[in-house]
């Protein structure tokens, strides 16, 4: 289906990006699919839609964002297995704004996930990995004031809604209803300073998909970038 939805670009925020294609379309014809399967970690899941309940599940909130706990339907859609590394970042917009990569003194590794990137770099990154794959960008971004236009029938990469992310977090039609994203224990799924070997100095991230994923295949849901 058609139409547009638009949403004002928020304050800069460190961001992991985790890209998804409304349709993907001639893959198969693309130059880039072997190079961006391969190398830089794109590997594209198809997520089978359902429902699921958003909001306080737990009935612990009686006021906020997360009450009233309602239901939605989630049409199926392609998610990206891993975290967007460093290396798809760099070779689509030609620059490494991450904090945890050599040149700050941590062991160079390109298949860490990008950081330090705020939302409308997520935006733009994405319309340039749809126009290098030769497919439709997504968004229209109008500056000043700055208003980001989502094409709902463009065939490009686009950011996972809210509700899209979580439901490939909790696993899908695949759940088995774990605490987190694959798993009840934390340090089988997610980096954190409680893992029994924690990544130094500094607690950095780690290359995408170093730990278990979850029911459907996706890996760091449950943290990397902390």
């Amino acid at each position: 289906m058609g139409g547009t939805v638009k949403r004002r670009i928020a304050a800069r925020i460190v961001l992991v990006l985790a890209i998804t294609a409304a349709v993907l379309t001639g893959s198969c014809d693309n130059n880039l699919t072997w190079w961006l399967q391969t190398w830089a970690g794109l590997d594209m899941l198809e997520v089978q839609g359902g429902t699921m309940d958003l909001g306080d599940v737990e009935g612990h909130d009686t006021v906020g964002d997360q009450v009233p706990k309602h239901t939605v339907t989630i049409s199926t859609f392609e998610l990206s297995r891993f975290e967007v590394t460093q290396a798809l970042y760099e070779f689509i917009m030609g620059e490494n704004p991450s904090w945890f990569q050599f040149t700050n003194g941590f062991t160079d590794d390109s298949s860490r996930p990008v950081e330090m990137v705020s939302w409308q770099d997520a935006i733009e990154f994405c319309n340039a990995l749809s126009r290098k794959a030769g497919l439709t960008p997504c968004y229209t971004i109008d500056v000043p004031p700055t208003t980001v236009t989502w094409d709902t029938s463009a065939n490009g990469y686009r950011l996972p809604t809210e509700a899209e992310w979580e439901y490939a977090s909790r696993g899908g039609i695949a759940s088995e209803g774990y605490e987190f994203s694959g798993s009840d224990t934390p340090t089988d799924v997610g980096w954190s300073d409680v893992n029994p070997t924690p990544p130094s100095p500094g607690y950095p991230t780690v290359s995408v998909g170093s730990l278990g994923s979850n029911e459907l295949g996706f890996y760091d849901m449950s943290g990397n970038v902390v």
